[in-house]
């Protein structure tokens, strides 16, 4: 359950990435019509990350102290790879920033 949960984190900051692209393009444009549905489904994409997340943490609660260590052997590589995808994900918000200034 562990793992298929971080699977499933890891495509939300896929898709994240998908339409932070798209937004930051819709900002280039000024088209404010794709730049709003962008914002509408990066925030259905926020929340399902969000409820992810805290059944993520709910399952490792119900771990005791060898299974919580086990686990945490298990999944380290997709930590990892959703902590590379969180700070790609700051990289293209930051580029929707700056589109959004010029």
């Amino acid at each position: 359950m562990l793992l298929k949960n971080l699977k499933q984190q890891k495509a939300c900051y896929g898709v994240l990435q998908q339409l932070l692209e798209l937004q930051k393009r819709a900002i280039e444009e000024r088209n404010d019509e794709a730049l709003m549905a962008a914002i509408k489904d990066k925030n259905v994409q926020i929340q399902t990350l969000h409820r992810l997340e805290q059944e993520f943490n709910r399952l490792i609660g119900e771990l005791n102290g060898e299974q919580k260590e086990s686990a945490e052997q298990q999944t380290q590589s997709l930590r990892q790879e959703i902590v590379r995808a969180l700070e790609s994900l700051i990289e293209a918000e930051n580029a929707c920033q700056h589109a959004l200034i010029q």
